[in-house]
């Protein structure tokens, strides 16, 4: 079985599947003035504009309406204006089809033979075929890979196709069968043309055996059939209650000698009609077929008066429908008051039907429904309801009302009984269109408002619809449907919703303000701001093609009187959609007040909502005393060790807001106070404070209050001095670890450190092999060589914390670098808390990757010029850390080469904690380091004289060390 893509539109009783309509994009503003006209986004390249840009830049050139293909819907056609705005045709019925290609195919029912012999439509939204005669399924379905097919009980003869239908003549004696394509479904009549074939027994039960694949056919609710997944149970194609009905009506009519009874009549073969005679079709469903069992009193019932009689089984399937689904009509009429007509075929009346091919009086009314959602953010500008009038009863016009009615008491099982109320008037057209006899010939009938006429409001209607995604639904009828001429009959299909409409810039989002950077705060916790022109910032969208620009007002806050707004509006220039920004201009603010804001942004045609208020304080005034600062910790204090401090405010007060000091910001030995510690509450003194002593002698610890802007007072130096923690600092016994690498065998080197034995942390070697080492000299010393493969390393517990003061040295010689070469690391589960290697591109470097997760960005300390190959030559490489200046520093033979921030400065020139720096407690590594979780940069020399100190050394000691044996 060879089935195309589909979905599908109609059938008597056809659901309707859910199609949200795509957000779509327009073009350029109407009545801007010359330098206040937004442009189009640019649409230079094809590569570039998206379609909505494309046909709106056509549309401006041309002065045309132009379709956005790409934003065409089953039922829904858009239109790029020339003035910028969009045109949407909301069809009550679907008329396209989607092809694969991304192409659209009008909706075309009637039916062809395909390549496989089988039939099926031309166009349409549902895989489905027919029989082309013989043993081949009567009906096969298909959805996702999945098919289900329904087997006639007999060999079928060819079909006759006559446009949508499939007639299969004389399936049984005097009955044909006649298979229908809707665009989104199929129906199977039995149309019963005798009355010997009416009493034939074949036709009190009709059994055809059914095969699926992925499918099965089962009853549902209401009666009919249902195609469901074989798995889960969910719905995928379904029908309605199997009815059939005899011709009562149609005899009557063509009994009449009523000159309109073939405008007046219904398709006799689409469903019971006023008039006819009507019943239910009983229905048995198994594992392998499906009984149809005709109503025996209306068959026996039958006579040549009343004849044909057709019987529709539940094989009408759609879709299934689903709450908030796509548009779709109905007609109802008072003589089949139980009766439903959903999606019907061709036209039908609405008004007072009281000729004879009318079969028995009755009034029609029709309704249509539409589905706005994703509408919200769309202003609309004009909507007008079209609708195609096929028959007039004759050339006299007469009011056609169109309501709105709940569209959630409207659904594809509407009936007479149950039809919803109608609401309030949207419009009414004295019309009078199609009786060719009387000289009046079909006509599109347009209800639009009319500004003469205050009770028609269809366009505030639908703007307040389309403001909450709603559906909107409408009732057509005759105003006056007492009055025979009040008859006329509409094509259903036709019915066609056309708005004009923008879709405005949405709401603006993620406010914030610098200087400090700000979120968007109100009441209490709303934040203070020190820069006198604070740049407001928010992140602007627009789903349409065009420039935006936005628009910001500032208020002043007072307390005891109305709020003031500052400057006034203060706008941008328009660009592309995203961050827009604005300063307020400088002089505005005063110290000590309170501001708030909003932003909106236009795109020239129309305004978007306004963004959430956001709220900040002004302060311009620094704290005003130096902090008050303690040495809390008692005894000496230690290069290496960390005493600890209180600061206070100190009397400092704002003349607005009092003692506002909310932290304090600090640094030891250095005029970047680039540490940072907060106080338990705003305004009181911070205790506890820890600060790392990495060198003995005089330190300057500086202090400064901060308050909530971020303004800085004046700045305290405490002096205070720290002994050595060694005599002689760079001596080996000061370190925490030396590893003079002086063995001949084995795979350990010994640490040479004085100290205790739990103090001792010997390397573990592994792929090296002992050569002569750095001193010529000494024939007892030794180094430990490397072939540079990952074999090749030695590692040892940690042996600082990487987030202290430490220096490490050591003595290499590479033999190649045509790689990076790691001499000595300490390293994390990601980077290297620290690093000293040989980089191809900058030579010998110091470094530590800034944060324990990536392990990819560093802070690297180097020569500014990379130095000589030092391939063969033994060099004494040196790095420090010192947490108080923020720094790397590296050292070759003695002499500084460079440093580099750890924590780099803030844009907005705050800098960050460098007591935030990570530990890296993944072992200390010989020949080799880590690089975004793996480790790398073996080592291809001999390494040699490896000290680790927990402080940092100075400049003199490290040459010190550089320059002894």
């Amino acid at each position: 079985m060879t089935i195309s893509r589909a979905r599908r539109r109609v059938g008597a009783r056809a659901m309707a599947l859910v199609l949200t309509p795509a957000l779509l994009v327009g073009a350029l503003a109407a009545g801007a003035t010359a330098e206040d006209r937004p442009q189009a986004a640019s649409t230079e390249t094809d590569a570039s504009a998206t379609p909505s840009e494309t046909a709106s830049q056509l549309a401006r050139e041309t002065g045309e309406p132009v379709e956005v293909i790409a934003e065409r819907d089953v039922n829904e056609r858009v239109f790029a204006q020339p003035d910028g705005r969009f045109r949407s045709e909301l069809s009550a019925a679907p008329r396209w089809a989607p092809q694969p290609d991304g192409s659209w195919k009008d909706i075309d029912t009637d039916l062809e033979v395909k390549p496989d012999g089988s039939v099926g439509p031309r166009t349409a939204l549902i895989d489905v075929e027919f029989s082309g005669g013989g043993t081949d399924p009567l009906v096969a379905v298909e959805d996702s890979g999945r098919s289900a097919a329904l087997n006639w009980p007999t060999p079928l003869p060819p079909p006759v196709l006559n446009g949508d239908t499939a007639e299969y003549r004389s399936v049984l004696p005097g009955v044909d069968l006649h298979m229908t394509a809707g665009a989104e479904g199929f129906r199977q009549i039995l149309v019963v043309r005798t009355e010997d074939a009416a009493d034939d027994p074949e036709l009190a039960e009709i059994e055809l055996t059914q095969t699926s694949e992925g499918l099965r056919i089962e009853e549902n609710a209401a009666g009919g059939i249902s195609v469901v997944d074989a798995v889960t149970g969910d719905s995928v194609f379904s029908g309605g209650t199997p009815l059939m009905w005899d011709s009562g009506s149609e005899a009557r009519a063509n009994a009449s000698a009523d000159a309109d009874k073939d405008a007046l009549r219904e398709d006799p073969a689409e469903a019971p009609m006023p008039g006819d005679s009507h019943a239910q079709v009983a229905l048995d469903i198994d594992a392998d077929s499906v009984t149809l069992t005709p109503d025996p009193a209306l068959l026996a019932s039958v006579d040549a008066a009343s004849l044909p009689l057709y019987i529709d089984p539940p094989l009408a399937v759609d879709k299934p429908d689903k709450s908030a689904s796509r548009s779709f009509y109905t007609w109802a009429n008072s003589a089949s008051p139980a009766t439903e007509y959903p999606n019907f075929e061709d036209d039908k009346g609405i008004g007072r039907c009281v000729g004879a091919g009318c079969g028995s009086p009755y009034v029609g009314r029709m309704y249509f429904e539409y589905n706005l959602d994703g509408w919200e953010n769309r202003k609309i500008y004009d909507a007008t309801f079209h609708v195609y009038e096929t028959f007039a009863y004759n050339c006299t016009p007469s009011w056609v009302n169109l309501h709105l009615v709940d569209a959630a008491k409207l659904s594809k099982a509407t009936n007479w009984n149950n039809k919803p109320a109608d609401g309030n008037l949207m419009g009414d057209r004295k019309v009078a269109f199609g009786n060719e006899e009387h000289g009046c010939e079909n006509a599109d009938v347009a209800f639009n408002d009319n500004p003469d006429e205050t009770n028609e409001n269809l366009t505030a209607t639908v703007r307040s619809k389309a403001g909450t995604g709603s559906l909107i639904a409408f009732s057509l009828r005759a105003a006056d449907e007492d009055a025979t001429g009040s008859w006329k009959r509409f094509k259903g299909s036709s019915g066609t919703l056309q708005i004009f409409y923008n879709t405005i810039p949405s709401k603006p989002a993620n406010e914030r303000t610098t200087s400090p950077t700000t979120g968007c705060v109100t009441g209490a916790a709303r934040p203070f701001i020190r820069d006198d022109t604070p740049v407001l910032t928010v992140d602007v969208t627009d789903p349409d093609p065009h420039n935006v620009r936005s628009l910001y007002r500032v208020w002043d806050m007072l307390p005891n009187a109305d709020d003031v707004q500052v400057y006034g509006d203060l706008w941008t220039a328009y660009k592309a959609d995203g961050v827009m920004e604005k300063a307020i201009p400088a002089g505005n603010l005063k110290h000590g007040h309170t501001y708030h804001w909003h932003a909106q942004a236009t795109d020239g045609i129309d305004p978007g909502p306004w963004s959430d208020w956001c709220e900040f304080s002004y302060d311009n005034t620094r704290p005003s005393t130096k902090p008050k600062v303690t040495l809390e910790t008692t005894g000496d204090i230690l290069s290496g060790t960390t005493p600890t401090f209180s600061f206070a405010p100190n009397g400092s007060v704002d003349p607005a807001y009092g003692n506002d000091v909310d932290r304090y910001v600090y640094g030891l030995n250095t005029d970047t106070l680039a540490a940072s510690t907060d106080p338990a509450t705003r305004g009181a003194a911070a205790t506890g404070v820890g600060v790392a002593v990495p060198r003995f002698g005089l330190n300057v610890l500086s202090v400064a209050s901060v308050d909530d802007a971020g303004n800085v007072g004046p700045v305290e130096d405490y002096v205070f001095q720290s002994g050595r923690a060694c005599d002689d600092p760079p001596a080996e016994q000061c370190a925490v670890a030396s590893y003079r690498l002086d063995e001949t065998t084995g795979t350990t080197g010994a640490d040479s450190a004085s100290g205790t034995g739990t103090d001792l942390d010997p390397l573990t070697l592994s792929g090296g092999s002992w050569v002569a080492g750095s001193n010529s000299g000494v024939a007892t010393d030794r180094a430990i060589r490397f072939d540079g493969t990952a074999t090749g390393f030695g590692t040892a517990a940690n042996l600082v914390d990487t987030r202290q003061g430490f220096t490490v040295m050591a003595r290499a010689k590479v033999s190649d670098v045509s790689e990076n070469r790691a001499v000595v690391s300490q390293t994390g589960a990601n980077g290297n808390g620290f690093a000293l290697y040989w980089s191809t591109s900058l030579g010998w470097v110091f470094g530590r990757h800034r944060d324990a997760a990536t392990g990819t960005d560093a802070a690297r300390a180097k020569a500014s010029v990379p130095g000589a190959s030092p391939v063969g030559k033994w060099v004494h490489l040196a790095g420090v850390f010192d947490p108080s200046r923020n720094s790397v520093t590296l050292y070759v033979n003695g002499i500084e080469q460079g440093s580099d921030q750890v924590i780099p400065s803030g844009d907005d020139g705050t800098t960050y904690d460098p007591t935030k720096v990570w530990h890296a407690d993944g072992g200390f590594q010989v020949g080799r380091a880590r690089w975004s979780g793996a480790f790398a940069n073996p080592f291809k020399g001999d390494i040699d004289d490896i000290r680790v100190y927990p402080t940092v050394l100075g400049a003199r000691d490290i040459d010190k060390a550089a320059n002894s044996d």
